[in-house]
């Protein structure tokens, strides 16, 4: 069985990054989809069925934590989990992210290990996904 994820990140270099190392992590994935902002994240989930959104929270038009305040008042993807990526270190804006409903944080940079060890437990992954994969150390 594998997951639905959309990744959000106004940088498409990022996106690509993020692609190659979800794929590298071994997490099994079904569908992958990339949006550049929040707003195109919100566009994307109205025919797309995610199981994880991946969120950057610097972003235009519709920054991250704007995109959790409207995943939060939207029946459809109220119960939507969602990881934030960020370099930012600030305890008020990641208490902030957590009261909008934001479930993990994972900071700049990770390893394909970091990111999909959060990512299934994020999901309620059976404890044989959680296993490491072997990848090389310098992946990136």
């Amino acid at each position: 069985m594998g997951y639905s994820l959309l990744v959000v990140d106004d940088s498409a270099a990022a996106l690509l990054m993020y692609e190659r190392l979800l794929e590298l992590s071994g997490i099994p994935i079904d569908e992958l989809k990339t949006a550049s902002d929040g707003r195109q994240a919100l566009e994307v989930l109205v025919n797309f069925h995610a199981d994880l959104l991946l969120t950057d929270l610097h972003m235009p038009n519709l920054d991250g934590f704007q995109l959790l305040e409207s995943l939060k008042s939207d029946q459809r993807w109220k119960d939507l989990p969602v990881i934030i990526i960020t370099t930012e270190g600030r305890p008020d804006r990641t208490q902030r992210a957590l009261d909008l409903g934001a479930k993990a944080f994972i900071h700049k940079p990770f390893t394909p290990e970091e990111i999909r060890n959060l990512v299934l437990r994020t999901l309620g992954a059976e404890e044989d996904e959680l296993r490491p994969v072997a990848t090389g150390k310098n992946d990136f």
